[in-house]
């Protein structure tokens, strides 16, 4: 009808088909359906709405009972949780420092009564019958072992001064044999009072063989073999016994040919050991047979060079300081 047909024209091109019946029956349907189908649209809605909310809360109830798994990136990419830890925290140890007294020998002398950690540079400068020895030690105290103070020194450097009258050869040979002592070190074990009281004796310039009560180890404390120093070229004084004396106040290598009233010896100044100075005696002519050949061999300490002729003169001081066949043939024919 939208087109200009009218109904009338509508019915007779059915009626000539002979289709009217169904037509008109579907007619009438399609003037009441719009009624009957917008009330059917409305309540499926209704219906949707009420089983769409009732699906949402049920899932809804259901994912949050439930903890959905996480994929192993998710849980590698999930960082851990800062946890407070119980563990006392652990103090740092206090560090152990070492006095150092630079070059107050004093206050290394004040510490030492105590054993405490120490260490000073120590210059000390003596004169031996006119040679003036200046050394530069170190000096450090290690602490306490076992109940003993641990007392470690060394050599630096050594310088020596010698009047105009001794010979060249001999200062040189004394400046060599020096040389080789400096960088020497060494340790000791000492009782904590022996140890200041022998520092207290080196600052008053005491030195002495038995400045040493300790157990010692070290090359501070090693001395060459005499077969060593027979290496050295000796000075020949010849039959100067002055000239000898002389070279004793240095403890320079040195000989002399002494004879006197039928007798002739041969001394040897074979060099320091420690701090002892090694003089030897050979009889070459002696009235009373048995004593050519023998020798003897005495230590004499550096306090006692610029006398040592009277120092070994006691039958007690030879015993202590001399040893060797002719020594007993002396002692013997002394008792005798």
């Amino acid at each position: 009808m939208a087109n200009g047909w009218q109904t009338q024209d509508i019915e007779g091109c059915f009626n000539v088909a002979n289709l009217s019946a169904p037509i008109e029956q579907d007619l009438n349907l399609s003037t009441k359906a719009p009624i009957k189908i917008w009330k059917i649209i409305i309540a499926s809605l209704v219906a949707l709405a009420i089983i769409g909310g009732g699906v949402y809360f049920a899932t809804q109830k259901l994912f949050n009972s439930r903890e959905v798994p996480k994929l192993p990136n998710e849980q590698a990419q999930q960082l851990p949780e800062e946890t407070v830890s119980s563990t006392p925290t652990q103090e740092l140890p206090v560090a152990v420092t070492t006095l150092d007294c630079k070059q107050d020998f004093d206050c290394f002398i004040q510490a030492s009564q105590n054993c405490k950690l120490v260490k000073v540079n120590y210059t000390a400068t003596i004169d031996l019958f006119g040679v003036k020895q200046t050394t530069e030690s170190f000096f450090e105290i290690k602490g306490n072992e076992a109940g003993k103070c641990n007392f470690y020194l060394r050599t630096e450097k050594i310088d020596l001064a010698f009047p105009a009258s001794v010979p060249p050869e001999v200062i040189s040979q004394q400046k060599d044999m020096y040389k080789k002592l400096e960088g020497r070190a060494g340790s000791c074990e000492f009782i904590t009072s022996d140890l200041t009281a022998m520092l207290t004796r080196w600052k008053q310039g005491n030195f002495s063989a038995g400045d040493l009560p300790a157990k010692c180890q070290g090359t501070y404390f090693e001395q060459p073999s005499l077969g060593e120093k027979q290496e050295v070229n000796y000075a020949d004084c010849g039959s100067s016994d002055l000239c000898f004396s002389d070279y004793v106040k240095t403890c320079a290598p040195a000989k002399v040919i002494i004879s006197n009233q039928g007798l002739t010896y041969i001394e040897t100044i074979e060099g320091y050991e420690g701090s002892d100075c090694i003089l030897t005696l050979v009889y070459t002519k002696f009235p009373v047979p048995g004593f050519v050949g023998e020798k003897m061999t005495c230590k004499v300490p550096k306090s006692n060079l610029a006398n040592f002729k009277d120092y070994l003169q006691g039958e007690k001081t030879m015993k202590q300081s001399c040893e060797g066949p002719l020594i007993d043939l002396i002692i013997q024919m002394g008792a005798e």
